[in-house]
């Protein structure tokens, strides 16, 4: 999962790398703080101007680019004001219909099923709380104008829509001997780099999520409040703080954390998978061997 907020910067050429995260079903958030470990953040612009595997090979469908694509905007009838908080709400789906594994039944309409449902209800709550709302839909499957009217039909008419489709990235796997070209559908999930690229200086915040991810306007307020918290600290920090010596110095781990450390943290979110149907599909029941200690003593 990935929230970002708009950098400022005024060069555009570092480039970063930013990971999708998956989950299978709906899911809450716990909040707490976590390093750049735990979430991928836009500390600089960057400039993507060519698509490429992980392994430097240019991707032969480069020219798939966002101009080239089947692009459906309708943008808002609503006028906004200049001074509203704009969001810009990336989903990216594999798959128009389910394919039978992890739990799902084959063929059933994840679009209409999971991927509707879930995005309406995310954008419905931000509008509810005053944000201005654009989705953008990256899918590896051909979205068909009578599909792409049912994504319309369930968001608000103020919501701006843009679609990617056939968006899966093409090159080669390094394990591979045959030396062709293959779709790499584990780096579907990295393509909003390139959206939030072109989109960089239209939007105030982005979200990135897959398509059965939930996630409301509460969880984007926390992050700007945690972030607006964690800069008053940073101002407030020390330089450096006392080096702990003696034995014992490789377990005093806790203390004051300095302007260095502060700048490294980041609100985080933690994701929580939802049990549907615990009747079939309950929580596992062989436990490894590690003691239960709920007060994490």
């Amino acid at each position: 999962m990935t929230l970002l907020r708009r950098p400022n910067c005024e060069s555009r050429n570092d480039d970063a790398d930013l990971d999708g995260h998956r989950c299978f079903t709906r899911i809450h958030f716990i909040f707490f703080i976590v390093t750049m470990l735990g979430i991928s953040v836009w500390r600089d612009c960057f400039d993507a101007r060519q698509l490429t595997t992980h392994h430097g090979v240019e991707a032969s469908n480069t020219q798939r680019s966002l101009s080239a694509t089947n692009l459906e905007h309708q943008r808002a009838q609503k006028v906004t004001s200049d001074d509203s908080f704009r969001i810009l709400y990336i989903v990216t789906s594999l798959a128009e219909y389910n394919s039978g594994t992890r739990a799902t039944e084959k063929g059933s309409d994840r679009l209409q099923q999971t991927l509707i449902p879930i995005l309406a209800e995310g954008v419905d709550s931000m509008i509810a709380m005053g944000y201005h709302v654009d989705v953008f839909l990256i899918s590896h499957w051909k979205v068909l104008p009578e599909r792409l009217q049912l994504i319309r039909d369930a968001l608000h008419s103020s919501v701006g829509l843009q679609v990617w489709d056939d968006a899966m990235p093409i090159g080669y796997e390094i394990d591979d001997k045959s030396n062709r070209t293959r779709e790499l559908s584990k780096h579907l999930a990295r393509q909003h780099r390139f959206v939030i690229k072109d989109k960089l200086l239209e939007y105030d915040f982005f979200i990135a999520m897959e398509d059965d991810m939930l996630i409301h306007a509460e969880h984007v307020q926390y992050f700007r409040n945690m972030s607006q918290k964690l800069v008053q600290l940073r101002k407030v920090a020390p330089e450096s703080v006392p080096v702990a010596q003696g034995t014992n110095a490789a377990n005093v781990f806790y203390g004051p954390l300095t302007k260095s450390q502060l700048s490294r943290l980041v609100p985080g979110l933690m994701r929580v998978e939802v049990l549907l149907d615990e009747a079939n599909y309950g929580t596992q029941t062989k436990r490894a061997p590690i003691p239960v200690d709920l007060d994490f003593n």
